[in-house]
């Protein structure tokens, strides 16, 4: 896994937004928005529900967003 896809997922995931988070992660949102969607192509399920301009994770995303937190605590 890489932390810093990991760190992009509970940046979006903290802000509900995709351009709020990449500022803050002081990369472009088109960059973050394809971070997201290749990890999303890799578990074939997205990982955020997009609704009324806020991002909130799918079950599946919960589950790798829990794990990454374990993972980045260890870091």
């Amino acid at each position: 896994m890489d932390v810093r896809i990991m760190e992009y997922m509970q940046m979006i995931e903290q802000e509900k937004s995709l351009s709020q988070a990449a500022q803050k992660l002081n990369i472009s949102q088109p960059a973050l928005s394809q971070a997201l969607s290749k990890l999303e192509k890799s578990f074939k399920s997205p990982l955020f529900v997009r609704s009324n301009r806020q991002m909130t994770p799918t079950r599946i995303g919960q589950i790798y967003l829990d794990g990454a937190r374990e993972m980045l605590q260890v870091k």
